[in-house]
């Protein structure tokens, strides 16, 4: 939320610190001030001075309230609606608000527990401190909200405890306050330092929030900062620059947590939005020629690489994120509803981004590394919401979040406690021609659903084939990457699953997408290629087939998702296996290679392992004369390739080594083994032309073991020590 602030008012740097110290409470402006002198978490915002009226307004939970319905500009720029509550989403985790800034110094007391003194003059309105003995008819105890001060050295060196948590810090207060103070107007800070002192057990007790900090929750903040703060320069146009430190207790000085900062040119992130902020083309016109004219709308597209480069404390090297963003003007159906009389008047703007993470390097020579995790992606209003999708995608729209939980709106009952709390506050006035104004209450959630549904529409298939690019370019050897930012359904959050239109696997599936890989061709669009059947493994036989046709290597879950919606590539199964067979052009290969072949005729008989009935009849029959039969896929002992309809003999080991002349007719011995299941069933062996060695195959091929000298005679003489017979 403070994020939001800086970006609004234009701060390119921000500095963010965890001050885990405590100051002296000798001499301080007023002495109930002591419980803020502890720790407190601190966000500077350099280069950039809010006047105090503007202070007073980013306090107000009311003027939050009054604004969430307005795209008057966000950090998402101008036409979306605000992210945060301003300052006051710090009372989340203070009693009191300190904002150093120009030449004040704004303490904020809402609950009333800081600053507790007779009537006062003043709140906010200057520095004097003197009761009003005209204005206070008799002595009482009034609780002041907040009090502004005028700053100046000689202030400072008045009350040197209370200033110590600003003039300490590395940020150029102290320089601001001594270099400064025989200029025109005194000191001048050239900044914005808020400091926010942790609600703790210790302190008064508060009416606006009941959590407390301790140093186990200092731990996870700081570990939760580094995690989140690189991602909040994602879909910035002013920030550039974050940076995380810890100043613990007792030590001189502080420790850099993290320094991220874009590291890509900003220059292409500023004119990407540029682009789309200064095109009004979109907009309505009701003039019969306006109507003309902007009735061929198209949407534009964009689309620009960004890097963020991060140095975290146990680091030496820079890491180095690329992410591709991709951004749409005026999607169809947004545009419709952004141009109702209804939502014109909170000038929303219809553009909506997703950014994928495809790299992630180390900044030095020896080391680069792609083993990285994208990731999982989440929900932006210009800064992330931190609201998970299940999507490889971060998703900016210019949605609204309920002003309580931070949720997204996405139903009717999300937001209707907040509506009965307040009535009226979701109700816009539209001027009507005859001058009579009506109220129409707002349905935001109906907006939102339509925002991130066009976001996944528009941009998911057109991110995809940027993807397949960049991936190329960073990971020119692993192309199967494309993958990690498929949006496989399942992975999908309930409650955004319902927003993916069927529309995006639609597209997905287009004769234009080439983003299915295969093995040997590279990347084929979906109708160029066959998928693996999910119903039959391909087993050893995947090598075979990967060579001889575009077989996509896409992994199963992708296949899943495009069944769901009823798009059937075409796939390998055992039927398209045995046409590719026919021809027998795969001989001379495979000879000598028995266990291969067996892996393809077991993979071309899968879809007969139910049958039971292979009578000549049967359809099970049918299917081996009409598609088998003539195929050589049958593994012989020799080594060779046995063709079926061609006689092939089963036997065991030792029946061939009883005719070793026929040993070309002998299914191998491994092949008789694994193809037990269908050799058991009724009908088979004799619709695949197979015999198995019997009295009729051994007086067959008999004569082949026996002495030619014996051919064509009735009776021999045979003595043991024959010296004619063949052994």
């Amino acid at each position: 939320e403070l994020m939001e602030i800086a970006e609004l008012k234009g701060a390119k740097q921000v500095s963010i610190m965890l001050d885990r110290r405590s100051h002296s409470t000798m001499s301080l402006l007023h002495p109930c001030l002591a419980a803020a002198q502890g720790a407190a978490l601190i966000v500077c915002f350099h280069d950039v001075a809010i006047d105090v009226d503007e202070l007073v307004q980013l306090t107000s939970p009311v003027n939050y309230y009054s604004n969430t319905i307005s795209g008057s500009g966000g950090s998402g720029g101008s036409g979306y609606p605000r992210y945060g509550r301003g300052f006051s989403g710090s009372f989340s985790i203070t009693d009191f608000l300190q904002v150093l800034s120009g030449r004040s110094l704004a303490l904020f007391d809402p609950n009333g527990s800081y600053f507790i003194e007779d009537t006062m003059l003043h709140d906010l309105d200057g520095t004097s401190t003197v009761r009003d003995e005209s204005r206070t008819m008799s002595k009482r105890k009034d609780k002041a909200s907040a009090r502004n001060y005028g700053m100046s050295y000689s202030f400072c060196r008045q009350f040197p405890d209370q200033f110590e948590p600003f003039l300490s810090l590395p940020l150029g207060v102290e320089e601001s306050m001594i270099n400064q103070t025989n200029t025109n107007g005194g000191p001048f800070y050239r900044g914005t330092i808020i400091r926010m002192p942790f609600r703790s057990n210790d302190g008064p007790p508060s009416l606006i929030c009941d959590t407390c900090f301790d140093e186990e929750d200092f731990e996870g903040l700081a570990s939760k900062l580094k995690d989140v703060i690189p991602q909040t320069l994602l879909f910035t146009y002013h920030l550039q620059s974050i940076s995380v430190d810890t100043w613990q207790a007792g030590e001189a000085s502080f420790e850099r947590l993290l320094n991220c900062r874009v590291s890509s040119s900003p220059l292409s992130r500023r004119a990407h939005l540029e682009e789309m902020w200064e095109n009004k083309l979109w907009k309505k016109d009701k003039s019969k020629l306006g109507k003309l004219f902007k009735n061929s709308w198209n949407p534009v597209k964009t689309s620009h690489t960004l890097q963020i480069s991060s140095r975290y404390s146990d680091q030496e090297n820079d890491i180095s994120d690329t992410y591709v963003v991709m951004s749409v003007l005026a999607p169809p159906r947004l545009r419709e509803m952004a141009c109702t009389e209804s939502l014109s008047p909170l000038n929303l703007l219809p553009l909506i981004s997703i950014a994928a993470h495809v790299d992630r390097s180390i900044a030095t020579p020896q080391l680069n590394t792609t083993e990285y995790k994208p990731a999982e992606g989440s929900i932006f209003v210009g800064l992330p919401t931190l609201i998970k999708t299940g999507l490889p995608f971060h998703i900016n729209a210019p949605i609204f979040l309920h002003e309580w939980s931070g949720n997204v709106l996405l139903s009717q009952e999300d937001d209707a406690e907040f509506k009965l709390a307040y009535p009226g506050i979701r109700n816009v006035t539209i001027p009507d021609k005859n001058t009579v104004s009506k109220v129409r209450s707002l349905a935001l959630y109906v907006w939102n659903r339509q925002a991130l549904t066009s976001a996944m529409t528009e941009l998911i298939p057109s991110i995809m084939r940027e993807l397949k690019e960049s991936i190329h370019f960073f990971h020119n050897k692993n192309p199967r990457l494309l993958y990690r930012f498929w949006p496989y359904y399942e992975r999908i959050n309930e409650s955004f699953r319902v927003l993916l239109d069927h529309s995006v696997y639609t597209e997905l599936a287009s004769q234009d997408m080439d983003i299915y890989l295969t093995e040997k061709d590279g990347f084929k669009s979906i109708v160029n290629g066959c998928f693996a059947s999910p119903d039959y493994d391909l087993n050893e036989a995947a090598a075979f087939f990967l060579q001889r046709m575009s077989l996509f290597t896409t992994p199963k879950l992708v296949v899943e998702d495009l069944n769901r919606f009823g798009i059937n590539g075409r796939q390998l199964t055992p039927t398209v296996a045995r046409a590719l067979l026919k021809g027998g052009r795969h001989l001379r290969e495979l000879s000598g290679r028995p266990r291969e072949i067996l892996a393809i005729l077991e993979y071309c008989l899968a879809d007969l392992v139910d049958k039971t009935d292979f009578d000549s009849s049967s359809a099970a029959a049918g299917i081996i004369r009409k598609e088998l039969l003539g195929l050589y896929i049958i593994p012989l002992a020799d080594g060779t390739i046995g063709q079926i309809g061609k006689q092939v003999i089963i036997a065991t080991a030792e029946q061939q080594h009883m005719l070793p002349a026929i040993k070309s007719k002998f299914l191998w011995p491994r092949a008789t083994k694994a193809l037990e299941q269908f050799l058991s069933k009724p009908g088979f062996v004799s619709a695949m032309s197979m015999e198995s060695f019997g009295p009729k195959i051994l007086s067959q091929y008999v004569s082949t073991v026996l002495p030619r000298s014996w051919e064509g005679k009735d009776f021999v003489q045979w003595t043991e020590n024959s010296e004619d017979l063949e052994t």
